[in-house]
């Protein structure tokens, strides 16, 4: 199997390492800015170049920003994709991209990585088994402080913080948003609260927080934040005869499982031409629930 990664960040090396250890026979090529030479794979510096490597599947690890072109450049040519999440910074062109992908029969994934967590999919499998009997509330919250994320890194000079390239705690921290949906379904209203109230000194909110009702009656609030000290992130659901609570952050000991999980998944879609669990419909939707927010 013939494998473009684009860009080579925190999570484009993590999927690299992955990779190695899934498909150590896959030829791999990277697509960055500037060549390293300690890198053992192959190396681009143009999109053209890249799409002359004829990859097999692509894995789109750049800002989000720069997600819909890359992605609609490989799409045409039937390329499978992988686009780490959020599917893109806003929805301009995102549709059209899914049109594409669906006439190349290109399967495209969006990285919600948190689908494949173990204990939330136990999670999930409750309720949808009845544990709790009709599901009431959804309550999902994630929080860190910014300067905790990449210690020995300057913050304000990441993706987080820069609204051009889709930072953020909306798009950032939008897991918590997919997941929601996941659970509660489709998405009737969106109201939201806002803000930049930190001492980060970044330019993008650095807190969110969103109150959903479900088509299905079900009422959700989702929490976001770049501030806490220390971490958080909490998964709350209320029935009609029970509750259930998972601490995201105690629940696995291995945090990379769910990450190969997802990739196995994907890799899977590319050589059996399977549905991906999470498509471009599900990013989109995000995206939409992002959107409605800000307004």
């Amino acid at each position: 199997m013939r494998i473009l990664l684009v860009s080579l960040g925190s999570i484009g090396r993590r999927h690299l390492a992955n990779l190695r250890s899934l498909e150590p026979e896959a030829e791999v090529c990277i697509l960055r800015r500037n060549v390293d030479p300690a890198l053992t794979e192959k190396q681009l510096t143009t999109l053209d170049a890249a799409i002359a490597f004829a990859p097999d599947a692509a894995l789109i690890c750049s800002p989000a920003s720069q997600h819909v072109a890359v992605a609609t450049a490989l799409a045409a040519r039937g390329i499978a994709l992988f686009i780490e999440k959020p599917l893109s910074h806003d929805t301009g062109g995102v549709a059209e991209l899914l049109i594409l992908a669906r006439e190349k029969s290109a399967p495209l994934m969006v990285g919600y990585n948190l689908r494949f967590f173990a204990p939330l999919r136990a999670l999930r499998d409750e309720v949808l088994a009845g544990r709790i009997g009709r599901l009431l509330h959804i309550h999902t919250e994630v929080g860190q402080h910014l300067a905790d994320w990449r210690p020995g890194t300057d913050y304000r000079a990441s993706v987080t913080a820069q609204r051009e390239l889709g930072g953020g705690a909306l798009l950032e921290l939008s897991h918590e948003i997919d997941y929601a949906l996941w659970l509660g379904g489709e998405v009737e209203s969106v109201t939201a609260q806002i803000g930049t109230v930190g001492d980060l000194g970044i330019g993008v909110e650095d807190i969110a927080d969103l109150q959903l009702r479900f088509r299905n009656g079900v009422l959700g609030t989702i929490h976001l934040d770049l501030l806490q000290h220390p971490p958080r992130r909490l998964c709350h659901l209320i029935g009609t005869i029970g509750t259930l609570t998972l601490d995201l952050l105690t629940a696995a000991a291995d945090r990379n499982a769910m990450y190969l999980e997802e990739l196995r998944h994907f890799l899977d879609c590319v050589r059996n031409q399977h549905p991906p669990e999470i498509n471009g419909e599900d990013g989109l939707r995000v995206l939409e629930v992002i959107a409605a927010a800000r307004r």
